[in-house]
């Protein structure tokens, strides 16, 4: 009889192929892959360079915020998914200020040219 635990760790180690597929594994409770946790976090450690090279579509912010701190072995390595979703932060929201404040402009200009005519 297959398990939970079992399961998961089938799903990790016969999708070798397939990343997207095998980072998954992290969004299941780890008490189900605890056995393979070392080859796990060594795999991710590794990978996140290719995919920070690479780009597949896959590899966002959301992809980037499911790895546990503790699953990344290298610091360095683990700074470029942490940097990278604070840097797009904190663009966003200088794009959303930005925004805002030139819309707020563009309607008290709209209001003033309605006050002069």
């Amino acid at each position: 009889m297959r398990t939970g635990h079992d399961s998961c760790k089938r799903k990790f180690l016969n999708h070798e192929d397939d990343d997207e597929f095998r980072l998954n594994i992290l969004t299941n409770n780890r008490n189900k892959w605890r056995s393979i946790e070392n080859d796990v976090a060594e795999w991710v450690t590794k990978k996140i360079p290719e995919w920070n090279e690479s780009q597949p579509e896959w590899w966002n912010a959301q992809k980037k915020s499911i790895i546990p701190d503790w699953v990344v072995l290298d610091a360095e390595v683990l700074q470029t998914i942490r940097i990278t979703e604070v840097k797009r932060s904190r663009q966003s929201i200088f794009q959303m200020v930005m925004s805002q404040s030139f819309s707020e402009h563009k309607d008290q200009d709209d209001d003033n040219d309605t006050e002069t005519s």
